[in-house]
């Protein structure tokens, strides 16, 4: 005889809806474009990037600020080819050999931004985003930048004199198999805006008046 407390096989348990909510919550994210500059790790918002490409002929621009490499025309555009490390006032450790270059735009002006590297794009969790350290905060001009992120660089997994920024993540491995360990890298995440929303680049970026300097 079955117990008065045994229950029917075939009866459904009841969950609260709350359940499938938070399962099915997706964690928020941002995708960002990863780039390499003087040895360092830099970001754009992937919104921010309208085009990468290799660096074309570039014409300097007489008596135009450091941070300005000069122009070229892309597409019926002028568009202005910026140091982005004279842009934000820091010391170059190695010598300039960039190769590749990405346009963005505020409003109706394009720049071009010169990098050393493409790295890749990445999609970071919100919660991974962080303030900017103490360290860098000092270093780099704090309108410049919106926070950093750490990236795990494989690049460097098998690459030995790693630098104190460096951390190592051990990465969880099937038992029996020896564990990978992996660099974290700070990655700057940059204020391209605000980058380009400075009075001497948007002074010298209209279109009228860079024609008049290089004619």
């Amino acid at each position: 005889m079955e117990s008065d407390e045994q229950k029917d096989p075939g009866e459904q348990v009841k969950v609260s809806p709350m359940f499938f909510m938070e399962s099915e919550a997706v964690e928020e994210t941002r995708e960002f474009f990863l780039f390499e500059l003087d040895g360092e790790l830099y970001s754009v918002a992937v919104g921010d990037v309208d085009q990468v490409l290799k660096i074309p002929p570039i014409t300097t621009v007489p008596n135009a600020p450091g941070s300005i490499l000069g122009i070229f025309h892309l597409r019926g555009r002028v568009i202005v080819a910026l140091d982005l490390l004279k842009r934000m006032n820091l010391p170059r450790k190695t010598a300039l050999s960039p190769y590749y270059l990405f346009v963005a735009h505020r409003e109706k002006e394009y720049f071009a931004i010169v990098i050393d590297r493409i790295r890749t794009v990445v999609r970071i969790p919100l919660r991974d985003i962080l303030e900017l350290d103490p360290l860098v905060a000092a270093r780099v001009p704090p309108r410049y930048a919106q926070g950093m992120f750490m990236y795990k660089d494989r690049e460097l997994r098998d690459k030995k004199g790693i630098g104190p920024d460096i951390m190592i993540e051990p990465k969880s491995s099937e038992e029996g198999k020896p564990r990978e360990e992996l660099p974290l890298r700070p990655v700057l995440w940059l204020n391209i805006q605000e980058l380009l929303n400075q009075k001497d680049l948007l002074g010298l970026n209209k279109t009228s008046d860079l024609e008049q300097e290089v004619a």
